[in-house]
């Protein structure tokens, strides 16, 4: 064995240990985590008419979808070399799916939230009135109508590749995944929209000090947007290293790739992959 091919092996087994370990620590993290958020945003008497709590409860639950059918299945075959989507067609058809459908719907809640405190903070009394549970429930109700009937085109076209396992089966849907829905839908627009609503919201908090509120509401106030603002830096610190490796696999294919190079390729896409699932496993939101 060549010094190469050596160390192509020994970043393959790190790469390896990492994807068990880290993958493990934020599936557990992330389902207890999540799981306290659904119980004390429901059980909290005084959660239950705040709209943000709300957006956390749909958030906890989209994440917790995404951790149990996008995660535990790596885990099981990094630890036991078992995929069953390779041998089972309904589970190669509705992994994926629901698992896109979980993370659309995390990353939707959270632009709702932001967009939520940039109404409860506006100096518009009109704005201020449109932040409502029942504006939440229906801007998730919608959300999760959408996504799920986005879904369905990768339903119909993901089948089991005798060599390659479970694939989508059509070239143009393979594309507008790779260029549109992981660099756009899961990078770009969500940390563009969250940064641009939390800075607005941000702003109008600086403007309340100009009105006639009580320090309560002002602190109030303060504190959402804190926790806002702290939550939009956690998914941009998250999702930017995912952008930039999804830039380089569309702009960067140099063909024959050698064995150091793939091994590298892996090791850093289980990073950022670990770190995508470790936005769902993590809420900072506080109502």
């Amino acid at each position: 064995m060549s010094s190469s091919s050596a160390s192509s092996q020994i970043i393959l087994d790190i790469a390896h240990v990492y994807i068990v370990y880290a993958f493990t620590t934020v599936l557990i993290i992330g389902l207890v985590g999540n799981l306290c958020n659904i119980v004390i945003f429901i059980c909290v008497k005084q959660f239950r008419k705040c709209s943000g709590a709300f957006y956390i409860i749909a958030e906890s639950v989209a994440d917790e979808t995404v951790l149990l059918v996008g995660l535990v299945p790596r885990i099981v075959v990094e630890i036991f070399g078992f995929d069953p989507a390779r041998i089972l067609l309904i589970w190669c058809k509705l992994r994926i799916p629901f698992s896109q459908w979980g993370t659309l719907l995390s990353l939707s809640a959270v632009n709702f939230a932001t967009f939520d405190q940039y109404l409860s903070t506006s100096c518009d009394s009109r704005l201020r009135e449109l932040s409502t549970t029942k504006l939440a429930k229906y801007f998730i109700g919608i959300a999760s109508i959408i996504w799920f009937l986005y879904n369905i085109p990768f339903f119909i076209l993901y089948d089991i590749q005798i060599s390659f396992g479970c694939l989508l089966k059509s070239v143009e849907l393979s594309r507008y995944y790779s260029y549109f829905h992981l660099l756009v839908l899961y990078g770009l627009l969500p940390v563009f929209l969250t940064t641009t609503f939390s800075i607005l919201a941000y702003r109008n908090v600086r403007q309340i000090r100009r009105l006639q509120m009580t320090n309560i509401r002002r602190r109030l106030d303060r504190q959402l947007t804190a926790m806002i603002l702290a939550r939009v830096a956690f998914l941009v610190l998250c999702l930017i290293p995912f952008i930039i490796q999804r830039f380089y696999v569309a702009n960067v294919q140099t063909n024959p790739k050698n064995d150091f190079r793939i091994a590298i390729e892996q090791l850093v896409g289980a990073i950022n992959l670990s770190l995508s699932y470790l936005n769902v496993s993590v809420c900072l939101f506080l109502c």
